[in-house]
């Protein structure tokens, strides 16, 4: 996160130097006091640019010539068709993301700050072999960005696990609760000799 830049007091004159004591509506400025208002903007443009370099490098709002160089230096690639936003989030969030891989609750963290769905992990599912992990997620990641998936697991899973993927579908169910009114009665047939 980037600090804001803070406002700068207006330059203030002494008393004496404001021109006139109590200007009237047309009387004219002083040249002090113009002198005062070209030095604010000029102070304001130099203070802008010394915070330049703590905004400039704000993933979030940097071109994106600034964010392809972070990108290099936290080892992230852009892959064909990624759209900006997200590759944004992956160069903003790669070092919280590299601390947490190998864990389940750590991917399940570099899963919510991606913005990506829902997601489950299965870790030793009864009748499989003991590396595989199962993960759980929605269609429509696996539709909209195929290729997410893998850089994901090859990034950030881990090292001798081997991943399989389901996908859930959200659907709709409406069910009707009516109210069964009806008689019952058991009957035992017994042959008597």
């Amino acid at each position: 996160m980037t600090p804001e830049q803070p406002k700068r007091p207006d330059i203030q004159l002494p008393v004496w130097q404001e021109g006139q004591p109590e200007p009237a509506i047309d009387a004219p400025e002083g040249e002090l006091v113009k002198f005062a208002r070209v030095m604010d903007k000029w102070w304001n443009q130099v203070q802008a640019w010394l915070y330049w370099p703590l905004t400039g490098f704000d993933v979030d709002n940097a071109p994106l010539v600034i964010v392809d160089m972070i990108a290099w230096q936290r080892d992230i690639d852009r892959y064909p068709g990624e759209p900006e936003w997200l590759y944004r989030r992956r160069v903003k969030h790669a070092k919280a993301n590299a601390e947490d891989a190998g864990s389940v609750i750590g991917f399940k963290r570099i899963w919510e700050r991606m913005e990506l769905g829902y997601i489950e992990l299965d870790e030793r599912i009864p009748g499989q072999d003991w590396d595989i992990i199962r993960l759980n997620i929605t269609e429509t990641l696996i539709a909209e960005r195929p290729e997410l998936l893998d850089i994901i697991i090859r990034m950030y899973g881990r090292t001798c696990r081997r991943y399989e993927w389901t996908t859930i579908a959200p659907l709709t169910l409406t069910m009707r609760c009516i109210a069964f009114h009806d008689a019952q009665q058991c009957m035992v047939a017994s042959i008597e000799d």
